[in-house]
């Protein structure tokens, strides 16, 4: 959740100076006041000021993240079912569509497409929105689980052995979730290598590797 704290000298100016930041409408905003003129005015500070926490209404970004997937099925010429749900810090859409495999596409192409097309929309104009995911058929969920199931057999080979391993080339979000399952994992460290396209995660013994933040 994108969180930004103003200090102005009314409410009003705070929340204004907010929806700027935001760049949202003003039924899109949400805040609280943190201190307000009253607290400030009883320890006779100057000069009277007002500070607000505010954030972008989960809500508002999930309607127009449904309107825009239940347009662009339309158009694509697809029936799906279009769920979306905010979450704790993002908006989760997900998709139920007899064209599921089409939608998809070969290693999730199609369905990483429409999630950054989403995601523009939804940070339209450098918005400050929630990250958002979109799924089809809990494809990204099963694919998480099965990339974390590799990390984990691969950490322990890289135990047993007592040598490196490099994981097939994958795209950064993937290298990402590998990182992330092998992180507390002890024994191993990881980082990636090789230009884009052809970059692959090496899972090495953690007493080959200098400490550092792995390289995506």
């Amino acid at each position: 959740m994108n969180i930004v704290r103003i200090t102005a000298a009314t409410t009003e100016e705070a929340v204004r100076q907010a929806l700027e930041r935001l760049r949202v409408p003003r039924e899109a905003l949400q805040f609280r006041v943190d201190r307000s003129e009253e607290e400030y005015l009883l320890e006779d500070k100057r000069p009277r000021e007002t500070t607000i926490v505010a954030w972008v209404k989960p809500d508002y970004i999930a309607e127009i993240v449904r309107d825009y997937l239940q347009k662009l099925m339309y158009y694509m010429g697809y029936i799906a079912e279009v769920r979306v749900q905010p979450e704790e810090d993002r908006i989760v859409a997900k998709l139920a569509s007899p064209a599921s495999s089409v939608l998809i596409g070969k290693n999730g192409q199609t369905l990483d497409a429409i999630q950054y097309m989403v995601t523009r929309v939804a940070c339209k104009g450098g918005r400050a929105a929630p990250s958002v995911v979109v799924d089809i058929g809990d494809y990204k969920e099963r694919k998480i689980s099965r990339l974390e199931r590799l990390a984990r057999r691969t950490a322990q080979k890289v135990v047993a052995e007592d040598h490196e391993v490099a994981l097939p080339p994958m795209n950064v979000a993937d290298r990402k979730i590998i990182h992330t399952a092998l992180k507390d994992f002890k024994g191993v460290k990881t980082y990636s290598e090789g230009p884009e396209g052809q970059r692959c995660v090496i899972v090495a013994p953690a007493s080959r590797v200098e400490e550092a933040e792995p390289e995506l």
